[in-house]
């Protein structure tokens, strides 16, 4: 056979090979893939949060193996929150017959009507948005991870009496679906509670002019001296013109609103207003609004939540994308506990779906995501307190006063009278118990006497609290649990106290337990940890507040370098700073994570500020490697010495050997750890060059007693030329690694 044939068999055969594994692939990915729906407004800002926060908890899934192998594709649809839009996506799906589950839609009024024709078809579908009770009312097949209208309503009007002391109120609405559903129950609880009703007026959207009608009312209202606080059931852009209008006129009214004005796209509705640009928070300061999650007051899973999403996408999740990661994982986990059939079974694929949904009926058996414990009533509904949020600056940050889901009720004493008194709630026989927010905010002064080796410093820092007025609380019992010794916080070095909030600033410097995590030793980036939490109440949750110096009104004291003769000569860059809360402990007496029940006592919570530093310069880094630089030096040169200089090519390998070993030896003993430090790495990389450069030199000794010189020159040259390499590559992973 000549060459030529030989070489078109092999290029036939490797075709070939191609083809079917190009074949098999498709056959194999076309059965192990099964479809869900995204369906809402894709456009938005929101909307692509959404998608970011679905995909990634997908991609995650998908990455770890998909449900029982099968991987999970995505399939976006746009409704644009239009209802005859959402009709025909919702109809395109049903007669596809390739979905097994939809998230989504967004709006109320969308998901009603796509609702009837998922029912029809027996498709399964969570929204994590539309919280209109018609939504999953009377309709098995929708489910909701976020609360409905009739519990948000009951939440706001109970807050609006119990915490912000409102004894009247009015009510204005749009004619919709999410709003009239919530206005009316807001009536409703707002009638039982004994708060008048003074105003209660309505306008369409779908209508001739809504923003005449808007502003009708506006003028209607303005003829009143006090409309007592404004419940504003409407969506975030009818919102802001009716709030924008009222304070034109003069008008400075106590405002409160649902989750459509806890969403990012509300605030934007003010951007383009002068006074908002010359004054920001003109408009929106003061104003409360209900929001399905305020991560800043949860626990780790969302703060590695919103880590996550910021290092993909570069900016804040809004609470829709918390919403809808927890949504996505609630469909993930009803298909593992479903045992999907596949192909040829959709209909029935979707029925067990639909059921293990259902199965999610209590916290014992619940989804734990990064926004609470996820369980249905016999609705497919959520049934937790919504949080409360305010507009600083143009920020919603949470209310000093919040409310959480009471699991077990039995163990609540006198609980008739601690109702009456505001420490509880209740709202549709769901048991809701208050808890405080404290504001926080660290300023770090400076950071001296590192000591890796012992793994702790001094550190100097302001930190500053902003709380209620009506809060008792002593910031004496603020335990630092990193703290070498007990922190004695004193007397503030600054101080305000008004009316409603108290604001205050301590000093603290004290040693610190740091724990350095040395993998990138000597490359000096290291984590420094300050660890504190409230002793005496752990129902009072310390939450990080950027710029909370700066809108607090109190100037931070200047600092002056402080003399510290014990202290590290060397600077410190502090790079990053990340604050976070954390559940520390749980009662044994809990069965599940996450639920309270106040018998048993409270989970421990604990609130994080982790300082990440380097060392200013590289003089230090420089200074710990030139030695491994010298001896790496000295094995090359072995590549440079004649072929018949064995001996003293052996004995220079064998010093550099020792004098690596002594280094590796001094290393471990001034820092024992379990793990390598980058420096290790290439103290190893060492011993590995040295036997490299043993193996050539016998080579080429043995080329030089056998007379064959070109092969001793040809392999002297190839380690002239590899062994730089060699090295270049080992400096190129030690700067990936670390």
């Amino acid at each position: 056979m000549n060459k030529a044939l030989k070489i078109l068999i092999y290029i036939i055969c490797i075709n070939a090979l191609i083809y079917v594994l190009f074949f098999l692939k498709s056959t194999i990915l076309k059965k192990e893939t099964i479809d869900i729906a995204l369906v809402g407004l894709q456009g938005s800002e929101t909307g692509q949060d959404i998608m970011n926060a679905v995909t990634m908890y997908l991609d995650k899934i998908n990455a770890e193996g998909g449900v029982d192998g099968k991987r999970i594709g995505l399939r976006l649809y746009d409704d644009n929150n239009d209802v005859a839009k959402a009709e025909k996506i919702a109809r395109q799906i049903a007669a596809e017959k390739e979905v097994l589950l939809v998230l989504g839609h967004h709006y109320s009024s969308t998901s009603n009507v796509a609702g009837k024709i998922y029912d029809i078809h027996r498709i399964p579908a969570i929204t994590a948005s539309a919280t209109a009770e018609s939504v999953t009312a009377d309709n098995p097949w929708y489910f909701r991870t976020i609360p409905n209208n009739k519990m948000q309503a009951d939440f706001i009007a109970n807050y609006l009496y119990l915490t912000l002391k409102n004894s009247s109120v009015s009510i204005v609405y749009d004619e919709g679906p999410y709003s009239t559903s919530l206005a009316q129950n807001f009536e409703k609880t707002a009638n039982k509670l004994g708060i008048s009703v003074k105003e209660k007026r309505s306008f369409n959207l779908e209508g001739p002019n809504p923003n005449t009608q808007l502003k009708w009312i506006v003028e209607d209202l303005v003829k009143l001296d006090d409309p007592g606080g404004l419940f504003l059931a409407m969506h975030a852009k009818e919102g802001a013109y009716f709030i924008s209008k009222l304070k034109d006129a003069g008008k400075h009214f106590s405002y409160i609103g649902p989750d459509s004005f806890s969403d990012r796209g509300f605030i934007l509705q003010f951007s383009g207003l002068p006074k908002e640009k010359s004054t920001p928070g003109y408009y929106t300061d003061g104003i409360y609004s209900a929001s399905p999650f305020i991560s800043s007051i949860s626990d780790g899973g969302a703060h590695r939540f919103r880590q996550a999403f910021l290092q993909n996408y570069g900016h804040e999740p809004t609470w829709s994308a918390y919403c809808y990661f927890d949504a996505a994982r609630v469909a993930v986990e009803a298909m593992k506990k479903a045992g999907l059939k596949g192909e040829g079974q959709l209909r029935g694929d979707r029925e067990r779906i639909r059921n293990a949904l259902a199965g999610f009926f209590r916290e014992k058996n619940a989804v734990d995501g990064v926004t609470g414990l996820i369980f249905f009533d016999k609705n497919g509904d959520l049934n937790r307190p919504y949080s409360m949020g305010v507009y600083k600056e143009q920020r919603l940050l949470p209310a000093f006063t919040q409310y959480k889901q009471v699991i077990d009720p039995k163990g609540v004493k006198n609980l008739f009278e601690r109702v009456l008194e505001g420490e509880y709630i209740v709202i549709d026989r769901e048991l809701m118990s208050r808890f405080n927010v404290i504001y926080t905010a660290v300023f770090i002064n400076d950071i001296t006497n590192v000591d890796i080796h012992q793994s702790r410093c001094t550190i100097d820092f302001n930190i500053l609290f902003q709380y209620s007025g009506d809060l008792n609380f002593d910031v004496e019992e603020i335990d630092f649990s990193n703290a070498i010794t007990p922190v004695q916080l004193g007397k503030p070095v600054a101080e305000r106290i008004d009316e409603q909030t108290i604001t205050r600033i301590n000093r603290v410097k004290a040693d610190f337990l740091t724990g350095f995590d040395l993998n990138t030793y000597p490359f000096f980036s290291y984590m420094v940890p300050i660890r504190m939490r409230y002793t005496s109440n752990t129902d009072l949750r310390m939450i990080h507040i950027a710029d909370l110096f700066r809108i607090s009104g109190l100037p931070v004291p200047a600092y002056s370098p402080m003399d510290d003769p014990g202290g590290d000569a060397a600077k410190w860059d502090i790079k990053d700073i990340q604050y976070y809360r954390e559940r520390l402990l749980e009662d044994e007496g809990m069965e599940e994570p996450g639920v309270f029940i106040e018998q048993s006592g409270t989970i421990i919570t604990q609130f994080n500020v982790e300082i990440r530093m380097e060392k200013e310069g590289w003089s230090d880094v420089i200074k710990i490697f030139i030695p491994s630089i010298i001896m790496l030096v000295a094995l090359y040169l072995t590549y440079y010495m004649p072929m018949d200089r064995l001996a003293i090519k052996v004995l220079l390998i064998a010093a550099v050997m020792i004098v690596n070993a002594g280094f590796h030896i001094k290393l471990l003993s001034d820092i024992p750890m379990g793990y390598s430090t980058s420096i290790e790495h290439v103290l190893l990389a060492v011993y590995l060059f040295a036997v490299l450069s043993i193996i050539s030199s016998i080579i080429v000794s043995k080329n030089y007693q056998e007379g064959e010189f070109r092969n001793g020159k040809r392999h002297m040259l190839v380690g002239k030329v590899v062994y730089p390499f060699m090295i270049l590559s080992l400096a190129f992973l030690i700067t990936l690694m670390y």
